[in-house]
């Protein structure tokens, strides 16, 4: 079980600078770009294994998947990073554009698709399970509410893709 905390403060800074989120994860991008360095990227690519990163085509309201083989290594962070973007907790990303957010929106684990693509062994790292072993602790504040409608929704799209 976890809890949310908001700063107000930077929800009501985001709302006045025209934000369509609550919040915003430039941070988390910066930390991504220091623990993957060029050096690490062309390792990677050089080794000839297909990584590939999900994400919501919010615009098109689809599912893409980006493959470091089809990426420059300043777009491949960019791919990764949105892959982690919890909207609307945290940044909504345009890029070439379209708007984009996590893929887990449209596709919580992206399973078959790795298997169509051939893999062999999957790596999956599930924050929550598909049922709930405990009640849900009664919303706080508007911004729980709008956490706990998400995780629900979320849940009951397990597998479906556009």
């Amino acid at each position: 079980m976890f809890k949310t905390k908001i700063n107000h403060f930077n929800v009501v800074k985001n709302f006045i600078k025209g934000s369509k989120t609550f919040g915003e994860s430039s941070n988390i991008r910066q930390l991504i770009e220091r623990k993957i360095t060029p050096a690490i990227f062309n390792k990677i690519k050089d080794g000839h294994k297909e990584v590939v990163v999900c994400v919501s085509n919010f615009t098109l309201n689809i599912i893409e998947y980006k493959t470091l083989n089809e990426c420059r290594y300043a777009d491949f962070l960019d791919w990764i990073w949105i892959s982690c973007n919890y909207v609307p907790f945290m940044s909504l990303v345009i890029k070439n554009k379209f708007e984009y957010a996590d893929g887990g929106f449209g596709c919580i684990i992206a399973i078959e698709e790795a298997i169509r693509r051939g893999a062999t062994h999957v790596d999956a790292i599930m924050l929550n399970t598909e049922v709930q072993q405990l009640n849900r602790m009664r919303s706080r504040n508007a911004f729980d509410l709008v956490l706990s409608t998400l995780d629900f929704f979320g849940r009951s799209n397990y597998g479906r893709h556009y």
